[in-house]
């Protein structure tokens, strides 16, 4: 654990919740689009409650290891192997989720500043983005800058709840019926309870809640880090996030429908609050986006590291970037995931494909198969028996998620 952590529960919370949200928002509506206002609801609360038990369990484990990173914590468990498996998966997850929100952070500013700086796509644009963002990158821990969670927080609520406001306003049937694929066919709410694409619907509803990736990093800046208090750290964090989906996603596909975007900003008519709104998702998202890559560049080092080195790296070495480094995989990732944002312009797929497979993994599969491997040799970690079933059940939710899961989503998409 970082021997300087100071953050009290409260703060560990805003800095979580922001994590949690970041760019997912953009897909709330479609959640319940895709798989029904009820079945939407459904999907987040097995989320949610899934992603809190594995939150806990991975960091529980950790405190019983002496280790301070998920990577590390599967290696006390499985050896370098795990330390590997886990290393690549979260990385991957993280790639992914870096990939995407330079497509959001497109998304949302073209219909500002997009007919400035010209080209027929959003690369261009994208580009300027990643300018201004270059330098911040290099910082070493957002978490510990004062206040930067709150108000990224007070940008995500304006934004919530300037689109309900814009929703009961004249003219957004209109600009949907015209504007937003199909275009000239009417805004159709389909009150059904329940629909077929669950697993698209999950696949958005993880990349908001399944944030094991990060966890350790939240966890190593909260003041007297006890299991106690981290588990209610992530409890505040999780269900009050998913109360926020709920009293905004939910309104917002009644009245959109079956027009309910991947990216939810596409469906209102520009203007100066619009433009407002806009304007602080963005500056949500990118604050979002530099502290994930963060967390990214430290997977990304535990894995290029011991192969320059030709050695597993030490303890010390696990926890500490040199500048050296920072510099060089900061830089790498940062070209990387910029060059293929440039190139993809639709942000549903990606979205739902890193959070039904990459994430799933991580969350669902993962820590379930720790807690069992270290059952079989007698450490249980203090879960009970029916805790164990528990965890059984999850890893077999998760195994679905990232077989049946992917081929689903994969092919909601194509239709």
């Amino acid at each position: 654990r970082d021997a300087a952590a100071s953050v009290g529960v409260a703060r560990s919370v805003f800095n979580f919740t922001t994590l949690i949200i970041g760019g997912g928002l953009l897909g709330w509506p479609s959640t319940f689009r895709l798989c029904g206002w009820l079945g939407g609801v459904c999907c987040l609360i097995v989320c949610c409650l899934l992603a809190e038990s594995t939150m806990c369990l991975i960091v529980n484990i950790g405190i019983s290891c002496g280790t301070a990173s998920y990577e590390e914590t599967c290696c006390a468990v499985w050896g370098r192997a795990g330390y590997y498996i886990i290393a690549v998966t979260c990385y991957l997850i993280d790639f992914g989720v870096l990939v995407t929100y330079w497509v959001a952070l497109g998304d949302l500013l073209a219909p500002i500043i997009g007919e400035h700086v010209g080209g027929e796509t959003h690369a261009r644009l994208k580009l300027i983005i990643g300018a201004v963002m270059f330098l911040p990158c290099y910082s070493r821990n957002l978490g510990k800058l004062p206040g930067w969670s709150y108000i990224n927080y007070g940008f995500i609520v304006f934004s919530l709840a300037s689109m309900l406001y814009l929703s009961a306003r004249p003219g957004i049937a209109e600009f949907n019926r015209d504007h937003v694929s199909p275009y000239g066919v009417p805004i159709h709410v389909d009150h059904t309870p329940v629909k077929e694409d669950v697993w698209p619907s999950i696949g958005t509803v993880a990349f908001t809640f399944c944030n094991h990736d990060s966890v350790f990093m939240v966890y190593s800046t909260l003041r007297d880090g006890t299991e106690r208090r981290w588990a209610l750290t992530v409890r505040l964090a999780i269900w009050s996030t998913m109360g926020l989906m709920i009293a905004t996603g939910l309104p917002l596909y009644f009245v959109l429908g079956d027009k309910a975007a991947s990216d939810i900003t596409t469906n209102f008519p520009d203007g100066t609050l619009m433009r407002a709104v806009r304007i602080a998702l963005a500056v949500a998202v990118a604050v979002t986006w530099i502290f994930l890559q963060q967390v990214a560049r430290k997977y990304l080092r535990s894995l290029v590291m011991p192969l320059l080195r030709r050695r597993p790296l030490t303890a010390n070495e696990a926890y500490e970037m040199t500048n050296c480094e920072l510099v060089c995989f900061t830089t790498a990732q940062f070209a990387v995931t910029l060059a293929l944002g440039c190139c993809i312009e639709d942000l549903g797929l990606p979205m739902a494909l890193t959070g039904v497979f990459a994430l799933s993994l991580a969350a669902f599969v993962v820590p379930p198969c720790m807690l069992l491997t270290s059952v079989r040799r007698g450490v249980t970690f203090g879960y009970s028996p029916l805790a164990q079933v528990y965890f059984c059940i999850v890893l077999l939710f998760g195994v679905v998620s990232c077989t049946l899961g992917v081929r689903s989503t994969i092919s909601s998409y194509q239709n």
